[in-house]
This record gives C-alpha cells, sequence and structure tokens, in this order.
C-alpha cells in the first residue's frame, strides 16, 4: 500500500466547471487535478478494464477532492496505474505542480 496526502496548488480551477467554465475560481487541490485525468475525456475511449481501474482509484480519493492534507492509501498497483494516467495525459496548461504531482505520485512512500 502507499499513502498518498492531498495537497493544495497554486493552480486555479473553476469552481464551478460545468454551468460556468469562465467564471470564479479557486485553487486546485492534487485530488482534483488527479479527478480531471481520471475522468477527462480520451479520443481512443475507455476499455471496460480501464473503467474499473479508474474507479477503484476514484472511490479511494473522492473524500479527499476539496481537502488539503487528507490522506488515503492506495494498492501499489493502482499507484502505478494512476503514475501512467498523469504521466501521459495531455494537459491543458504547462505549470511546474503539474510536474511536482507526477513526481509525487511516482515517488509515493509505502503506508505504515
Amino acid at each position: 500500500m502507499k499513502q498518498f496526502e492531498n495537497k493544495l496548488t497554486e493552480i486555479p480551477t473553476p469552481v464551478d466547471p460545468v454551468n460556468d467554465p469562465q467564471g470564479e475560481t479557486k485553487k486546485a487541490t492534487y485530488a482534483s487535478l488527479i479527478f480531471g485525468a481520471l475522468k477527462g475525456f480520451s479520443l481512443e475511449g475507455f476499455s471496460y478494464d480501464d473503467i474499473k481501474k479508474r474507479f477503484r482509484i476514484i472511490d479511494v480519493m473522492e473524500p479527499l477532492e476539496d481537502k488539503p492534507k487528507g490522506k488515503c492509501q492506495l494498492e501499489d498497483a493502482d499507484a502505478s496505474y494512476l503514475f501512467k494516467i498523469l504521466k501521459d495525459y495531455r494537459w491543458r496548461i504547462v505549470h511546474k505542480e503539474l510536474v511536482e504531482l507526477i513526481d509525487y505520485v511516482a515517488n509515493l512512500k509505502t503506508a505504515k
């Protein structure tokens, strides 16, 4: 098991991305950025197995979305899969904290 701690970033994200994507913003957390990658649109689509793997991660991390400093544990295989998703995801911005997030997930510590 790997220990994940949600962190607050300086990356702005819409408060209401569906109804008001250009409106008020808030600072994104690692979890909210991860959800964007996990739930994001894909031109290639998603296989059944891919959807199941993604929701296994989402289910564990969902309580953390708006809780900076919140913690959860990921299975080793899920942590590796999450790293692959984040590394391959086509981000819409260039920001140093995205690199920090992906490096953080790549080097998650074993839970105690």
